[in-house]
This record gives structure tokens, sequence and C-alpha cells, in this order.
């Protein structure tokens, strides 16, 4: 699996488990803001937690 299909897959799965989190919120918008989530750490040396501090970011902004 490439760089760019495992970032895929990996904003594929934390997308789809906040949409099971937040039902009542469009997928289409918790898949954009997990996008951006994981943009925000593009170039960082250290992604072995990126998916875990990705979910948590955006899993906070969804309960506000």
């Amino acid at each position: 699996m490439t760089h760019g299909e495992d970032r895929a897959k990996t904003i594929e799965d934390i997308s789809t488990r906040l949409t099971q989190k937040h039902p009542t919120v469009q997928p289409a918008a918790i898949a954009h803001a997990v996008e951006q989530a994981y943009a925000e750490y593009d170039g960082r040396p250290i992604r072995d937690f990126l998916p875990v501090l990705v979910e948590r970011s955006v899993s906070e902004k969804l309960r506000t």
C-alpha cells in the first residue's frame, strides 16, 4: 500500500467512525473536517499517532 493509499484509507476509517458517533452531522461535512485536520499535520516528522490526533480533534469540533 502506498503512502497515498494508506492516507486515504486512514481518512476513510476515521470518517466512518465519526459518522457513526455523530449521526446527525452530514457525512460529507465529517469527511471534509477529517481531511482538513489531517492536512494540518502534513510535513510533520512523527506520523504514528496521526489517526488518533485527527480523530480527537474532529470529534471535539463536532461536539461544540
